[in-house]
């Protein structure tokens, strides 16, 4: 089986489009922005998440002072988003620290995507119907009209993953004897240097391929792509020790499923944990299902490898079902609260089992693949193995951003793979059948989940941070614009407040706060010392990221700033001070600020 299904489009079809796709593309992301906030709280664009806020300090400390951190004062590990923090400092430095360049560069990467799949469809094969296919799934299907307004690295992120798996199909196509051309060895090493050092998740995208290239002997290609991916990283690894911090980013370490101690308990000890993530995300396993069902179709070792494989696609069809938490809930009415969790642990653990199985069959058919002389390009191989690296090792984040990078892949490969599929459906059995199109609809109710959540709260996000994040920015520049600020959501404080001392404690921006963060260390205890230490004078805290263990008693709690949830469904700021002299000026201060319509603030009672 190869990508080559037809005559590859015209020169003319894919100018027609790119077109269609910009033009779409353009309409969707005014539509988001229509109800997005703009102009508001002092701000010329409100962007739904804090991260957002993070890159834009670091970027701006970069271009004014050389400093790669979220405060001018020192060196953090903040951002794993080197290239799209670098490339907007170097904006910063053009055109000074404007708002909205995030989103100026961000629609200039989508425009750059529909450009980029519409030149990709000559290699890929692509004819006229399947490209308007291909720029249909990655409008709709990993949104970038959505993504776009978030201010991030994912449009960029979404951008490179085309680019590379371009450059890949047309590796991967070269005969085993074939050399490559200088052009391609240097638009794949740029396309691969460029991916890794945008999001470290596209690591398990860019291993699977340099795996293909070197069982089909390319083994020069193989370690060309490997150092290109390892330079960026490295480069920022020595970087960081040599600035006192650790080899890969905070947010690496912290945000991943693996944690900063032990990777054998963050993968294979929390199997609940990953059958839970699987069974949220629909449409990972409608791939799974439909990945089962087509190796079952395509196999060529007779009829009990394909019952194994439909039986497998089966059983995830059936785990995903059961795991659904509506249904979940409706069977546990009639079951006791033991029964229940039973149940779920049985579903999540099976459905782990499934997604393991799968990444083996992936790791064994990719090397038959490569073999197979008719099949050149085993990207459905790729796509798996890098799927559920993801599922084990990551995470799925705010807003869909973090698997994007999946999304855009599956949007190449689905569409050639699948149309012949599709096309001879009835020459297949039933069972092929009944898999295929439960893989289908699995995979296509999750994106149309996450395409309807995208539009609804991504606006509904902004105007949280408009109305929490930027007001609290708003106060510490007005009345503490040089305080030491303990706060947890850091962005929106030290773009707006830039003379802040920043006392991170979610570990961001505080290698000592993570590591007692990762030891579940993150105490009262400590946080009374680290605050003594760090000489705090307020607290800006959401105390809900605090359980079990809750905040010192000893800190003063002032007041609590009600406001609309912002991204983190957080609806609630508590003020703290850490003596008496702070505590009668902070609450001075708050009872002097003017609050927007939207929030409240809630005085506590005092010896005040």
């Amino acid at each position: 089986m190869t990508l080559e299904t037809g005559q590859p489009s015209s020169n003319q079809n894919r100018i027609l489009g790119a077109v269609t796709g910009v033009l779409i593309y353009v309409i969707l992301t005014g539509a988001m922005l229509h109800f997005m906030p703009f102009r508001e709280g002092g701000a010329a664009v409100v962007y739904p998440l804090d991260d957002a806020y993070i890159y834009m300090s670091m970027a701006r400390n970069i271009a004014d002072f050389g400093v790669w951190g979220v405060t001018p004062h020192n060196f953090s590990g903040t951002s794993s988003a080197h290239i799209w923090v670098l490339f907007l400092a170097l904006a910063y430095k053009l055109f000074g620290a404007q708002e909205v360049l995030p989103l100026v560069m961000n629609i200039g990467c989508g425009i750059a995507s529909f450009v980029c799949l519409a030149l990709a469809a000559r290699d890929m094969r692509l004819n006229r119907a399947q490209l308007a296919a291909v720029i249909f799934a990655f409008l709709f299907g990993v949104y970038p009209s959505q993504l776009t307004v978030i201010g991030m690295e994912t449009v960029l992120s979404c951008l490179l993953t085309i680019g590379f798996i371009w450059s890949s199909v047309r590796l991967l196509s070269l005969k085993e004897a074939e050399k490559p051309s200088k052009r391609l060895i240097i638009w794949s090493s740029l396309s691969t240097m460029l991916l890794a050092g945008c999001r470290y998740e596209s690591l398990f995208l860019i291993g699977p391929v340099v795996l293909s290239l070197f069982l089909k002997k390319q083994r020069l290609n193989s370690l060309l792509i490997l150092a290109s991916a390892s330079l960026p990283i490295v480069l920022y690894g020595v970087y960081s020790i040599a600035h006192s911090g650790l080899f890969f980013p905070n947010t690496i370490l912290l945000k991943g499923r693996v944690g900063f101690t032990d990777p054998i308990q963050g993968v294979f000890l929390q199997q609940i944990d990953v059958g839970k993530t699987a069974i949220k995300q629909l449409w990972l396993m409608g791939t799974m299902v439909l990945y089962f069902a087509y190796s079952a179709i395509k196999t060529a070792a007779g009829a009990t490898r394909r019952n194994i494989y439909l039986a497998l696609a089966g059983l995830t069809t059936i785990a995903t079902i059961l795991g659904i938490e509506p249904v979940l809930n409706l069977v546990g009415e009639s079951l006791s609260s033991e029964a229940r969790v039973i149940l779920e642990t049985v579903t999540c653990e099976t459905v782990f089992g499934l997604a393991l199985g799968a990444a083996l069959l992936a790791l064994a058919k990719l090397r038959h693949s490569i073999k197979d002389k008719e099949y050149e390009r085993p990207l459905f191989d790729i796509l798996i193995l890098a799927s559920m690296a993801h599922l084990f090792a990551a995470r799925f984040g705010w807003l869909f951003r973090y698997e994007a990078y999946l999304l855009t892949v599956m949007s190449m490969l689905y569409i050639p793979l699948l149309s012949p599929i599709l096309v001879a459906r009835k020459e297949l059995g039933r069972a092929c059948q009944a898999a295929v199109i439960s893989g289908l609809a699995l995979l296509l109710f999750g994106l149309s989940v996450r395409f309807c959540l995208g539009s609804y709260i991504t606006p509904k996000h902004a105007w949280g941070i408009r109305y929490q994040h930027l007001e609290m920015a708003k106060f510490i520049q007005e009345y503490f614009p040089r305080g030491r600020i303990l706060a947890i959501d850091i962005g929106a404080i030290t773009y707006f407040c830039k003379d802040i001392t920043l006392l991170d404690l979610w570990g961001l921006d505080s290698l000592e706060v993570a590591r007692a963060r990762a030891k579940q260390a993150l105490v009262p205890e400590f946080l009374v010392r680290f605050a003594r230490k760090e000489r705090a004078e307020i607290g800006v805290l959401q105390e809900p990221f605090f359980k079990p263990h809750g905040l010192p008693q000893s800190w003063d709690k002032v007041a609590v700033w009600h406001t609309p949830p912002a991204y983190n469904g957080i609806e609630s700021v508590s003020f703290y001070a850490m003596d008496e002299e702070f505590a009668r000026k902070l609450k001075e201060d708050l009872s002097r600020f003017k609050l927007p319509s939207a929030d409240r603030l809630e005085f506590m009672k005092s010896g005040l």
